[in-house]
C-alpha cells in the first residue's frame, strides 16, 4: 500500500501490532472454533471453509 502512495503501517507498526494482536488470536480461537460465536443462532451462521493457504473451498 505505502509503495503505491497510499497510507499504511511501517514495519514497526505492523510489528507492534502483531505482537498484541497474535496472544488474543491464540487465547480466544480454540473456544471459537469448539463453541462458535457467543450468541451465534445456527440458523443464520455463514462458515467458510479454509485450506491450508486460507483460500475458501468452493462448495458443490
Amino acid at each position: 500500500m505505502r509503495e503505491d502512495g497510499n497510507p499504511g503501517m511501517t514495519d514497526e507498526e505492523v510489528k507492534d501490532f502483531v505482537s498484541r494482536y497474535l496472544p488474543a488470536y491464540k487465547a480466544y480461537l480454540p473456544t471459537l472454533y469448539a463453541e462458535g460465536p457467543n450468541g451465534s443462532d445456527p440458523e443464520n451462521l455463514l462458515v467458510i471453509e479454509i485450506d491450508e493457504g486460507r483460500n475458501p473451498i468452493l462448495g458443490n
